[in-house]
């Protein structure tokens, strides 16, 4: 971290030492902190439901975030994440005639977080997270919680969710997947085909539909869209696609 003062006046050192109170409590209750995920529909409750859109985003990580605020049992502990308010990817802690800002450019003690789906060891989602906000000495606290999905510790069916995020193919017709990840990809389908020869790219192609007819070789190709947000706000989106029996 970097805090901008070399020399520090009193109400400097008094704002610094808020600071190290709050990052000591947010340490001390985020490390290792989970949830579970709940929902009304069984492909909600499955972590690819995350790569659905932003309304799904927003939901999981609201029940986190509201999660850690219980859990840190203080109101001055906001339950939105960064998104809803980010005027600089730092703290500003405030004392009568002086104050400090910090920042985590060379943070290094990262703080995670899990959201658990059923068999947590092969479906959960972990997020990096940290804090920024506006505070005084004085006990006045404006906090929020900035997350970023870990890709590659996160697993979907055992998998790190950034394989289904990368870009890439992903060729799943000889593995065992849940019907839940193939349906929440489909739901940002740009494409979805079956290819009755079995080999995507030869022989008939149609357009792949629930409960429809096809030859035990047939293969099945999903074109999908998914978006991320990083830490500070900004968001990629990345076209991939999977291959399944149909």
């Amino acid at each position: 971290m970097v805090v901008s003062n070399a020399s520090l006046t009193t109400p400097e050192q008094q704002a610094l030492s808020e600071f190290y109170e709050i990052d000591e409590e947010f340490r001390r209750n985020v490390s290792n902190f989970s949830v579970d995920s709940t929902s009304d529909t069984d492909c909600q409750a499955h972590p690819s439901h995350y790569l659905t859109g932003l309304a799904a985003q927003r939901d999981i990580r609201f029940r986190l975030a509201q999660g850690l605020k219980n859990k840190i049992g203080t109101s001055s502990w906001n339950d939105h994440y960064v998104e809803t308010k980010f005027t600089g990817f730092g703290l500003d802690v405030h004392a009568a005639g002086g104050g400090v800002q910090v920042s985590w450019e060379h943070n290094t003690l990262d703080a995670y977080a899990t959201v658990k789906f059923d068999n947590p060891s092969i479906n959960s989602l972990v997020f990096n997270i940290k804090f920024v906000g506006d505070v005084s000495a004085t006990g006045h606290r404006e906090m929020f919680f900035a997350m970023e999905l870990h890709k590659g510790a996160s697993l979907v069916d055992g998998f790190p969710i950034g394989n289904f995020m990368s870009g890439n193919n992903n060729d799943l017709t000889n593995v065992g997947v849940s019907d839940c990840l193939i349906e929440n990809l489909a739901q940002t389908a740009t494409e979805d085909l079956a290819w009755d020869s079995g080999k995507v790219g030869t022989g008939p192609v149609t357009t792949w539909t629930p409960g429809g007819f096809y030859s035990p070789s047939c293969t099945r190709q999903v074109k999908y869209r998914t978006c991320s947000t990083t830490q500070d706000g900004v968001q990629t989106c990345t076209e991939s696609s999977i291959h399944v029996g149909c």
